[in-house]
């Protein structure tokens, strides 16, 4: 589990802000592909440390690398603008489309709901 401003967890989930590790033990850079997405004095590097290993472990270097590959790929690839205009979409759709076109939408919004 990783415990983030309510800001931050919101394009951290959106694939819009992700961590790197640097070069340092459990040390991390807060990235973003558009600089206006996080301002400048919120992105750092930020440095996970614990007391108690087994109480409260760090969070896994393998889920915070895979959460970044998906972030890089989901902007190069365009498929985050995809993913923010189906967004936007179930945002302002209040009706469904009698002949089926709404169907992606209704599906988006549908799997939403299902990951909560």
């Amino acid at each position: 589990m990783l415990t983030l401003e309510h800001d931050v967890s919101v394009e951290f989930k959106s694939l819009n802000v992700w961590l790197e590790g640097t070069e340092h033990n459990g040390q991390y850079e807060i990235v973003t592909w558009h600089p206006h997405t996080l301002p400048a004095s919120r992105r750092c590097a930020i440095t996970f440390r614990t007391a108690d290993h087994k109480m409260r472990p760090l969070p896994s270097v393998h889920y915070l690398r895979l959460h970044a590959a998906c972030a890089r790929v989901a902007h190069k690839s365009g498929a985050a603008t995809y993913i923010d205009e189906l967004a936007k979409d179930i945002a302002r759709l209040t009706v469904l489309a009698e002949d089926g076109s709404s169907a992606s939408v209704l599906a988006a919004a549908l799997a939403r709901v299902v990951a909560i």
